[in-house]
């Protein structure tokens, strides 16, 4: 820092000599004296192995050099102050940057939750997204190649730290023309009387949520008639709003579409089917700023848990 002061200090010196044409002059001009004056300067000059002043001339003037030198300090100078401005902005604010992975099923529910509030309030954190299928993003954690990854928690691995943001259950949407209006209750434990041998969509093995669905089909023997398997679980979702086959999504997916199409909705019984959504993150690497301000804004979110006020069962009838 001192040296950027004495940038300053030789600013003044050359501007007031090169007004006044004297050293006198610039001297009672700055309230320093003389001999101090020329030593300033005689510094800068032997520094650099150059002349700043034409002493020949009377009054005394800025050889080039010296307008070049001068020049250059002032653009310095200013250059310094504005680093000092923007960097008085940061202090006491968090700043960085943060990756997230989140698939894109999810990522439509949750984001737009969460995104407008964090840069609200840490406008200096920049945020990178990376949408995967979950298998893709557990893999990226491992990599380093993202900071946090948002969706179902991942069967136990040790090198995960997982913190729970929600929990979520799963609904069956089943097209009215395959349910022939069935009288249904809100919640059922086993499906399989209303899906074997029916038209169903189901979502790729990358999916976490499919995984689940897999665990609880095999658990109650479930035999579905598979006509397709998306990427995404949206697009099953659609699709079954659309009549074209029944499908499982989770209850944070349940959308306007769903309550307009002509379809009934039967919750799970959480006993049987109900996971958890949590922010994982590597174990051996230390938390950022950034990454402990967004999970603890997403904990703040998400409470009350998310989706209390989906609790009440989807009436389409």
């Amino acid at each position: 820092m001192e040296d950027f002061s004495f940038d300053r200090q030789i600013i003044d010196v050359l501007e007031t000599v090169k007004r006044t044409g004297s050293i006198s002059q610039a001297a009672d001009a700055l309230f320093i004296s003389q001999p101090t004056i020329s030593k300033i300067i005689r510094k800068q000059e032997k520094k650099y192995q150059v002349e700043l002043l034409d002493r020949s001339s009377h009054p005394l003037h800025l050889t080039y050099a010296g307008e070049y030198f001068l020049e250059q300090c002032k653009r310095f100078n200013q250059s310094y102050e504005t680093m000092q401005h923007h960097l008085r902005q940061f202090a006491g604010v968090s700043a960085g940057s943060l990756t997230i992975g989140v698939t894109p099923s999810l990522s439509s529910v949750v984001l737009p939750q969460l995104l407008p509030v964090f840069y609200q309030r840490y406008p200096h954190i920049h945020l990178h997204l990376l949408e995967k299928t979950a298998s893709e993003l557990e893999e990226a954690l491992l990599n380093h190649a993202i900071d946090l990854y948002i969706g179902v928690t991942p069967g136990y691995r040790k090198e995960f730290s997982c913190c729970r943001l929600f929990t979520d259950g799963a609904v069956l949407l089943l097209p009215r023309r395959l349910s022939r209006d069935l009288k249904l209750p809100p919640s059922i434990e086993d499906i399989g009387p209303l899906v074997n041998g029916l038209d169903f969509i189901s979502e790729e093995e990358g999916s976490s949520f499919q995984r689940l669905v897999n665990a609880y089909s095999a658990k109650y023997n479930l035999a579905p008639n598979i006509l397709v398997k998306t990427a995404h679980i949206s697009t099953a979702r659609s699709l079954a709003c659309a009549g074209f086959a029944a499908t499982l999504i989770p209850r944070l997916m349940l959308t306007e579409e769903v309550r307009k199409a002509d379809l009934q909705v039967i919750s799970i019984s959480p006993e049987v089917f109900q996971f958890d959504i949590s922010g994982t993150f590597d174990v051996d690497v230390a938390p950022s700023e950034p990454l402990i301000n967004f999970m603890n804004l997403a904990q703040e979110v998400f409470q009350p848990p998310f989706g209390k006020e989906q609790d009440a069962t989807v009436d389409n009838s």
